[in-house]
């Protein structure tokens, strides 16, 4: 597999009193790509990217919407981008006080770096945060490339500094499967720090075993490999699945969370709930641990472009 992962933390501090929603992911999301947007597409006009003249050369197309030309229904490639959610002291800020959120890039898409530090910055000059509420401004203050399969950070970005460097912290195949190799054979917790939304056999999974999380992700590994990688994800998949099937469930204690998020483009409110909390589960997990320790990294399930999908995994 040849695939690799840009993992960024932006801190920020506020310039006027800032109201978070109770979820951040969506509204961060949003506006994120509505500054994107404004300051660098070329038709604003249009409703989407995908029928725009300019998509193949666009700076931020690959960012905000990606188009499998070769797709017999004109389907998109997952975008090759995760949110973390606002990490802070309380849902209602001060002016002055900090806050964080993380994101990653995957493959080519580091290449928008330039341009998502520009819009990261007018969007805090514009203001972010609930709607009911005057939107709270605030200032990026540093960004770091971190890699914490190598225990490195580097400041990519720092107010006040003249120079910006280019994230320069890949998380690598390499890296991830030492990390895999110093997880247990037997025993593994996966915690979902935010909902885990899969859609299996047309409806909702409402119980997460290894092998729908196994299925899906690598899914996700091969279609992120197909676009952003540098080849595609070769693996026996049926022996792994069938391996998956043999893992057992020791402890289950997720929970549904019901969330939804509001597209201020569409108006429409959009169901984004799942899973939370954690399951144990205990087999014959090597064969699955090089792929299963990229969950970290990539999220899975739907809306991981507004926070969901957040997976660590945990030795017992």
């Amino acid at each position: 597999m040849e695939l690799n992962a840009q993992l960024l933390r932006i801190e920020c501090r506020t310039t006027a009193s800032l109201a978070l929603p109770e979820f951040t992911g969506s509204a961060l999301r949003g506006a994120i790509l509505g500054t994107l947007r404004g300051l660098f597409c070329p038709e604003r006009g249009r409703a989407d990217c995908a029928p725009c003249p300019f998509t193949g050369v666009c700076p931020i197309s690959r960012l905000i919407a990606t188009v499998d030309e070769t797709a017999s229904r004109g389907e998109e490639a997952p975008r090759p981008y995760v949110l973390r959610p606002v990490v802070a002291a309380a849902r209602m800020l001060d002016s002055g006080d900090p806050f964080s959120f993380g994101l990653t890039l995957i493959g080519s898409a580091e290449m928008a770096f330039p341009y998502l530090l520009q819009g990261l910055q007018a969007m805090g000059e514009a203001g972010f945060g609930l709607r009911q509420r005057a939107a709270g401004t605030f200032e990026v203050e540093r960004v770091l490339a971190q890699n914490p399969f190598i225990a490195a950070e580097q400041t990519v970005y720092e107010r006040g500094r003249a120079t910006v460097y280019a994230p320069g912290l890949p998380v690598s195949q390499a890296q991830i499967s030492a990390y895999a190799s110093l997880l247990s054979a037997s025993s593994l917790r996966v915690e979902l720090r935010s909902p885990l939304r899969l859609v299996v056999n047309g409806s909702l999974a409402r119980r997460l075993t290894m092998a729908v999380l196994t299925r899906r992700l690598l899914r996700r590994l091969t279609d992120l490999c197909r676009h952003f990688g540098g080849g595609p994800l070769e693996a026996n998949f049926e022996s792994l699945l069938a391996i998956a099937e043999r893992v057992e469930v020791v402890e289950d204690d997720t929970k549904w969370l019901d969330l939804e998020s509001f597209s201020g483009r569409s108006k429409r409110r959009t169901p984004i709930g799942g899973l939370v909390g954690g399951v144990n589960f205990s087999g014959e997990l090597a064969p699955l641990l090089p792929y299963l320790a990229w969950l970290p990294v990539i999220g899975l399930g739907k809306d991981v472009t507004k926070g969901n999908g957040w997976i660590e995994l945990v030795t017992r």
